[in-house]
């Protein structure tokens, strides 16, 4: 999904999309195995034009979804064009926050959005949690999330600008994101691969071992789900076995609170290493 069509050219050409005719507002643009959608601007155009692509096409959980498009940047710790892949995504009015799983190998910055209803510019800093600012993100994740796992769903931002108050031409838009293509093709083709192998990821000795442990430190259910996420996205990130786990079988909380405390121990240690 992308906002703009000065956003959508570039991978229009690239992936040869077809324009699909059909009785909707939207454009839609479409080959073999990818389909693109054209937002329009802002939170609420993002979640239907998202939900209605992906009801289109009855994805399957395998499937992946992507926004694509350019960002304000709070800083100048990154310079102009540097692509991100957001690790979090918060809706500035509503304050809900999202985490996409990302379980893949990569060369784009991270970085945390966050998604206003209306443009951001350099006096409205102090007003910002993310480092980077959109008028799309969280409503296409949002929408995406009800079709997809957590580990399918990505924001790609280019960094356009730094809050200025000038309009891009839709020549540099479309030259922001022509130039990030090959980091985008990459992205994209280590998520298929993820996705060919993802069931085999966990094996029946680490399902038992996390049971094991989430029983042992009296988790809740969700914090269970999320040990199978952290693991996974630790066996896939470090290409390594779960044996920094072991420890923990031989631990056993008293309280949920102090398994509380175990778990955010086991979980920095799967996501930092």
């Amino acid at each position: 999904m992308t906002a703009f069509y000065s956003e959508a050219k570039p991978l229009i050409r690239y992936f040869c999309l077809k324009k699909i005719p059909q009785f909707s507002k939207y454009e839609i643009y479409s080959s073999q195995d990818v389909a693109l959608i054209i937002s329009g601007t802002g939170v609420l155009a993002a979640a239907i034009a998202t939900a209605h692509l992906l009801t289109l096409y009855q994805v399957k959980s395998t499937d992946a979804a992507f926004n694509i498009g350019i960002c304000g940047a709070t800083s100048t710790d990154h310079k102009h064009g540097t692509p991100v892949l957001c690790h979090k995504i918060i809706h500035h009015e509503t304050k809900r926050t999202y985490y996409p799983d990302i379980l893949i190998k990569h060369h784009l910055v991270e970085g945390t959005l966050e998604t206003f209803s209306h443009p951001v510019y350099k006096n409205m800093v102090s007003t910002i949690e993310g480092n980077f600012v959109d008028m799309e993100g969280a409503g296409f994740y949002e929408a995406a999330a009800s079709f997809l796992p957590p580990h399918n769903i990505y924001c790609v931002k280019i960094v356009s600008d730094f809050l200025e108050e000038k309009k891009l031409s839709q020549r540099m838009v479309s030259e922001l994101i022509h130039q990030n293509i090959p980091v985008i093709c990459e992205l994209i083709n280590n998520i298929k691969l993820l996705n060919m192998n993802f069931g085999d990821i966990l094996t029946e000795n680490d399902y038992d071992m996390l049971h094991q442990i989430s029983q042992n430190l009296r988790l809740s259910v969700t914090m269970t789900h999320q040990l199978k996420q952290f693991a996974k996205q630790y066996k896939i990130r470090y290409q390594k076995s779960l044996a920094c786990l072991r420890p923990f079988l031989n631990v056993t909380a008293k309280s949920k609170s102090e398994g509380k405390i175990y778990f955010e121990q086991i979980k920095r240690q799967l996501v930092h290493e």
